[in-house]
């Protein structure tokens, strides 16, 4: 089992930028979602001051997989593009999460936040990772109709309504065909090239249906979520990131989840 620090991650440490400046918490997106996929946690944030808001959330899009790029290439990429520093905390949402892993593994950031995520390709159920396998292969107007689907999305969604599904819907169509393809097979291949030393916090849907919780101390579970629980439960989210990286929790509209 990963092992990772017990406690919070913390805005002061021995990388922690100027005090007249915010951690910057960098959330990388699902592989078929976007930075609007983190809207309604932004908005759920919100309520905070500023002036005692411990980070800056950063809500990327995915870079576009070059050909042949396997996961350690594609994160060191995605890293020098968002310009990750050792102060940062890096994280995502599925796919998302482990391109942040991978960065980990990389550059010595802060702390590591999953969302609906995991280390690496091992958590993928195993239907998750036969078709992340052979979604390179499948004409893409098929692929876009399957993912598109009613069915497939409330497969991802669990407990949503009709908003979540059509944002995901929306996200989906505005993928673009070889971030679907080659991150696909990049999040049915990857593997954790050496052990974390960051501290690793978790947050992952009880009824997540694509990955399996990650094999961390202290992963948190939302009951009746499912794989698109950054959508579906934003305040239980913006609660997790404030309680994670320091501040006090969200009171309004702030629903409980495992601890």
């Amino acid at each position: 089992m990963q092992k990772n620090a017990q406690d919070k991650i913390t805005p002061v440490s021995a990388h922690s930028p100027p005090r007249d400046s915010k951690v910057r918490l960098v959330m990388l997106p699902g592989l078929a979602a976007d930075e609007r996929m983190y809207a309604r946690v932004r908005e759920a944030l919100a309520i905070i001051p500023w002036d005692i808001m411990p980070f800056e959330l950063v809500t990327p899009r995915l870079l576009v997989p070059n050909r042949g790029e396997m996961m350690k290439g594609y994160a060191r990429r995605t890293a020098e593009a968002l310009h990750i520093q050792p102060h940062d905390i890096i994280g995502g949402c599925s796919f998302g999460s482990m391109v942040a892993s991978a960065i980990a593994v990389q550059i010595r950031v802060q702390g590591l936040v999953l969302l609906s995520g995991a280390l690496d390709s091992s958590a993928l159920v195993h239907s998750s990772r036969m078709f992340n396998r052979i979604a390179h292969i499948i004409p893409f107007p098929l692929l876009q109709r399957v993912l598109a689907s009613d069915w497939f999305l409330h497969s991802i969604f669990g407990e949503a309504n009709p908003a979540d599904i059509e944002l995901g819907r929306a996200m989906l169509l505005d993928t673009p065909e070889q971030t679907l393809r080659r991150g696909g097979f990049l999040a049915a291949t990857c593997e954790l090239e050496k052990p974390l030393t960051v501290p690793v916090h978790a947050l992952h849907g009880a009824d997540d249906r694509v990955l399996h919780a990650p094999e961390i101390d202290h992963c948190k579970l939302i009951p009746s979520a499912g794989h698109g629980m950054v959508v579906s439960h934003p305040y239980e989210v913006a609660d997790f990131l404030c309680d994670t990286v320091g501040a006090a929790p969200i009171a309004a509209g702030s629903r409980s989840y495992g601890r």
